[in-house]
This record gives C-alpha cells, sequence and structure tokens, in this order.
C-alpha cells in the first residue's frame, strides 16, 4: 500500500481581504520575517538603550509581543490552543485499523510492537452533558502531537475487546 502525503495549504487573509496560499514551509518562513521585523521595529521605537533597560523596555516589549500574537492569531498564521479543536466520530472503527503489523488513527501510523500503553476510557464531552469515548496513546507521539480519538461512548466496550485481541501486550490506563 502506498500513501501519498499531501501538504496542508493554508490560506491567509491578508487586510486588502485578497488571501495569499502557503504551505508550512513558507509559513514558518513569513512567521520569522514577521519577528525580524517586530524586533526590528521594537529597537527603532525604543532605541537600543531603553531596548536593554528591562523597566521601560521589557514592558514595550511584551506589548509588541502581544500585539504581534493576536495579529497572528486573527491571520491564522498560528492556531489557539482549545479543546474545540478535538473532533468526535460517531464509529472509531472507520478511523481505527490495523493493517501490516501497524495500528492506524487517523494520519498516525504506530507499530504495534511499540505500544505499551493505551488510554481508554469516558470522558465529558464539550457540552458537559453527554459522555465520549477517548483512546490515545501518550507514550507514542508522533512529531509532537499524540495520537488520539474522539468517538462515542457507546463503543467503548467493543474498542476494548478488539485492541485487546490485536494488543496483548498494551496495558490499558485511564
Amino acid at each position: 500500500m502506498m500513501v501519498k502525503k499531501i501538504s496542508k495549504i493554508k490560506t491567509i487573509s491578508i487586510l486588502t481581504g485578497s488571501g495569499i496560499k502557503m504551505n508550512g514551509n513558507k509559513r514558518i518562513i513569513n512567521v520569522l520575517i514577521f519577528a525580524a521585523l517586530f524586533f526590528g521595529t521594537y529597537l527603532l521605537l525604543v532605541g537600543f538603550d531603553l531596548a536593554v533597560d528591562f523597566q521601560t523596555g521589557l514592558p514595550i516589549f511584551y506589548g509588541l509581543l502581544f500585539f504581534v500574537y493576536a495579529l497572528m492569531l486573527k491571520f491564522g498564521w498560528i492556531e489557539k490552543p482549545t479543546p474545540q479543536n478535538r473532533k468526535s466520530v460517531a464509529d472509531p472503527f472507520n478511523h481505527l485499523k490495523i493493517q501490516d503489523h501497524d495500528l492506524y488513527i487517523n494520519k498516525h501510523k504506530i507499530p504495534l510492537v511499540k505500544i505499551k500503553k493505551i488510554v481508554l476510557d469516558k470522558v465529558k464531552a464539550l457540552d458537559g452533558n453527554t459522555e465520549q469515548g477517548l483512546v490515545q496513546l501518550p507514550f507514542n507521539q508522533q512529531k509532537g502531537q499524540i495520537p488520539e480519538l474522539w468517538f462515542d461512548a457507546k463503543h467503548l466496550k467493543s474498542l476494548k475487546d478488539f485492541l485487546k485481541q490485536h494488543i496483548p501486550q498494551a496495558e490499558f490506563i485511564k
């Protein structure tokens, strides 16, 4: 099976309303350019003497930094870390499969022999009224992301049985 990697394309809205399509590398370069412009503007505004004076320069620096962070959030250069970023699925078996000695959870591929602990539990949904199921592999991070899947809690028992059958060495934790 050949897996084709497709880079995500983000659209950044500029104040004029036009958009620029950017892949991940260009976005990082733009953030670095923006940071350099920010620091240059800071030095021009306060002068080098004030920049090293912590009583005056530091509050100005943090004020400008907060302003830059707000702009970056507005233009979509960074995502606001919120629990709303998690997406729940109705049937976890459509998003989780075992194939060729690997476990696939959404876009993550984890070799079965490397899985030692699995988080599998019921948690409160964002609305606070219902419960969701959560399967997570916190000790098998990939590129700084924890493989996880939020799903309808009614599939919790069948998912646990499925995982026990295919990954018997794994310890289930809450």
